[in-house]
């Protein structure tokens, strides 16, 4: 309904920003219940998916469009208490990293973001009033935005990349891999691994 609205207003679909989110239960890993689990993994998951499932058609008639997917520090770094919401944020790069792949050929580009900005969330999470005041002096919501307006123009530069924005900040965040060891068949053993565990 939301992408028919945005068509019929405005004659058509050159971005979508999945945005939606719900607060963490904020609780150790062990006390979230599987209702806490699954009403984030419908929020930021299911909601992301069915958005974007929605908008692709018409951006691949197009042959173009954005797409930007949001992700969380959470998910890339790890926080303690955050586990639902860090995985439902972690699922969002492998959505972006397999839809920048699909979208590519058919000229949408697909991006993920990471921002830090004092939100409403962040509102109902802090409680410290002098914390949450200089939340919102350092890391307004608008200083996010300009970092999103470039991911989803029709000029972004970059497909398949993941950007943490916030503070007047922005920083392409990457994903390694050391060259490792490559070993026959006959020496491939957890012993021989652990003898190599520095080079891995």
């Amino acid at each position: 309904e939301l992408i028919e609205v945005a068509r019929t207003t405005f004659g058509g679909i050159d971005a979508v920003i999945a945005n939606a989110s719900i607060n963490s239960a904020r609780k150790p890993f062990t006390e979230i219940a599987m209702g806490e689990l699954q009403a984030m993994l419908a929020v930021n998951i299911v909601g992301a998916w069915a958005l974007v499932q929605a908008a692709w058609p018409h951006l691949s008639r197009a042959r173009r469009g954005r797409v930007l997917l949001t992700t969380s520090q959470a998910a890339l770094y790890g926080m303690p208490t955050l586990a639902e919401y860090a995985l439902a944020k972690g699922a969002m790069i492998g959505l972006m990293r397999t839809l920048a792949h699909e979208g590519e050929p058919l000229g949408i580009k697909v991006n993920a973001i990471a921002p830090a900005a004092a939100t409403r969330m962040t509102e109902e999470t802090v409680k410290d009033e002098r914390a949450l005041q200089l939340l919102r002096d350092l890391q307004p919501p608008e200083h996010v935005a300009p970092a999103a307006a470039l991911l989803v123009h029709d000029t972004c530069p970059t497909n398949g990349e993941i950007f943490v924005a916030g503070g007047g900040h922005m920083a392409r965040v990457f994903i390694g891999e050391t060259r490792g060891v490559t070993l026959p068949a006959e020496h491939l053993q957890a012993e021989t691994l652990a003898d190599q565990f520095a080079m891995i």
